[in-house]
């Protein structure tokens, strides 16, 4: 296993055999300090073997250790990894599981967000197995979306990072801490000592990741995300997706509150509110389609009923008893027919009756009582204003010529902005990759995402950076497949080195253009 962020020399890869389990290096992944095995038990069975990377000296630490992994091991939940054993080995520390799944909920929300039930179904029991832990005293200490492994349509809680406990500050728990700060609370932010109502945070952060496809705080620099844990009012998932309810905001507003006692009492409690608003939102958009079908009927109704659809004004207003009703609408009806029939002498007859069209000429007359002249100086003052206010638009709204020329995006703009949304995506990836192949196989994406923004921009000097990087991460991908550990650290100091002078570079595209 080539390491990313670690010193090499410090850290030896355990025995093919520990504990009566025969080890299949490298790992498969890296968590909280340790080392991850795929393993065959003496039985000749699959298992899974977390042990940690370094000997653990501190006997204070060991004795910590111990103490969490029989609390742990006591806990019976479907949602919970299952234990085999755990001990101690040549001071290191390792505890035999059952088969890690292959996947995990990080790696479903990569294709985006999950419908809302699918997502209830799978951190439903993800919250039953953190309130059975919190009853015992345990608390998970690096919840994340890669802490909930899916196997299939069922969902499990890994170790609860025990062995950040075991004295290994060093790059396991860096590398851990990159999937875990999304969603680590505000005191475990400030260093202080994690509660149940810390993981209640850290779960409704899994809820709007897994709801809306983005994490509660999105955000490449991890300054930055601390920050917003600490500062930063808590993500409305209504903003981000339309379809969800607003009053899922509440929810999520009262599960990442700042103080932990303003949070649900347990994990469940949490599920249980986001439920109960997305199943109520449902129910109620049903009723609205149906009610058009309803129009239909309303006109063979009674007069009862005020907004009659069909029947014009007059009809309602020539009386107030459903007798007068009826007879309006006789009498409309009669007078139908009698205009589709042009023809019988009869409406001829009718036409120079004229006492009913006296009214029009009325109103004629009096209209020419009043000069149009002296109809428009009433108006004359509003005119006024609004042609005043029309000049005075004209001339503040008119762009200046500095102002037009910022408008107008540099050829380095673009290419420099679809950059920025692949590589950060792609170092992230590269953060927890956890085998070689894995490695080589997002070098090589990063080198070919450089590479097409070389050929995009007009910068002699971005040129010369996305180059570089380019072969910086060429050399990293040649390492990866080697498994040259010693070539590897040496490409990432290149590729350090390069991606310092790409954002230096990036920094003076323009105000407008993307800075890390």
């Amino acid at each position: 296993m080539i390491h990313q962020t670690e010193e090499p020399t410090r850290t030896e890869i355990p025995e093919p055999a520990l504990g009566g389990y025969r080890l299949s290096p490298p790992p498969r992944r890296l968590e909280g300090g340790s080392l991850l095995f795929s393993a065959t038990a003496a039985d000749g069975g699959p298992a899974s073997v977390q042990v940690s990377a370094e000997p653990v000296t501190s006997r204070r630490a060991r004795a910590r250790f111990r103490r969490l992994v029989r609390t742990r091991a006591g806990l019976s939940h479907p949602a919970l990894l299952g234990l085999r054993e755990s001990g101690e080995e040549s001071a290191r520390l390792f505890v035999a599981t059952e088969p890690f799944p292959a996947g995990s909920l990080g790696r479903l929300l990569r294709d985006g967000a999950l419908d809302p039930q699918h997502a209830l179904r799978l951190l439903r029991p993800v919250a039953e197995a953190l309130d059975a832990a919190h009853a015992e005293g345990l608390v998970h200490r690096t919840l994340s979306a890669e802490s909930v492994l899916i196997d299939g349509e069922q969902a499990k809680l890994d170790l609860f990072g025990l062995f950040t406990v075991a004295g290994q500050a060093n790059w396991g728990d860096v590398i851990r801490k990159d999937a875990h700060l999304h969603y680590e609370s505000p005191e475990g932010v400030r260093g202080e000592e994690l509660t149940h109502a810390s993981n209640v945070y850290s779960l409704t952060g899994l809820l709007v990741h897994a709801l809306t496809g983005e994490q509660p705080f999105v955000n490449h620099d991890p300054v930055m995300i601390t920050y917003a844990h600490v500062s930063q009012p808590p993500p409305k998932p209504s903003e981000r997706i339309p379809e969800l309810p607003a009053a899922l905001d509440a929810v999520v507003a009262r599960g990442m509150a700042k103080e932990p006692r303003e949070r649900p009492e347990s994990a469940g409690t949490l599920i249980a509110a986001a439920e109960t608003v997305l199943k109520t939102v449902a129910p109620a958009a049903m009723p609205a389609t149906p009610q058009p079908a309803a129009l239909p009927p309303a006109p063979s109704q009674p007069a009862p009923s005020p907004p009659a659809p069909s029947p014009p004004a007059s009809e309602t207003a020539d009386g107030d008893n459903a007798v007068g009703d009826v007879a309006a609408r006789i009498a409309a009806r009669v007078a139908v027919p009698s205009i589709q029939a042009p023809s019988p002498p009869a409406p001829a007859a009718k036409e120079p009756a004229p006492p009913t069209k006296p009214s029009p000429p009325a109103e004629a007359s009096r209209r020419p009582k009043v000069p149009l002249t002296a109809r428009l100086v009433q108006f004359g003052p509003l005119l006024g204003v609004l042609a005043l206010a029309a000049i005075f638009g004209a001339l503040l709204g008119m762009p200046s010529s500095e102002q037009a020329a910022t408008r107008v995006p540099t050829a380095n703009e673009q290419p420099a902005k679809r950059l920025d949304e692949v590589r950060f995506r792609l170092r992230d990836d590269l953060a927890i990759a956890s085998t070689p192949d894995e490695q080589a196989d997002l070098a090589g994406r990063l080198v070919m995402a450089y590479g097409r923004a070389a050929d995009h921009m007009s910068s002699s000097e971005l040129v010369s950076a996305a180059h570089d990087a380019s072969l910086a991460y060429a050399s990293l991908q040649s390492a990866a497949r080697s498994g040259d550990a010693a070539a590897y650290d040496r490409a990432r100091d290149e590729v350090d080195t390069a991606e310092s002078s790409v954002s230096d570079e990036l920094a003076q595209v323009g105000p407008n253009g993307p800075r890390e």
